[in-house]
């Protein structure tokens, strides 16, 4: 979660934004995105284990 805020406020700063505070980067859309590309990958990597010969 401190990466993805510190990236998140990287990119916020370059674009002239403000930065995010914890409680705002947990509630925001980057955050969201972020968990859901995690989500699908642990769930891609658990089936393509399940289903492995051997």
């Amino acid at each position: 979660m401190l990466a993805g805020r510190s990236d998140c406020n990287h990119r916020q700063l370059a674009q002239g934004g403000e930065q995010l505070s914890l409680p705002e980067y947990a509630t925001s859309s980057d955050f969201a995105v972020d968990v859901s590309e995690n989500w699908q990958s642990e769930s891609l990597f658990s089936a393509a284990v399940r289903w492995s010969p051997g």
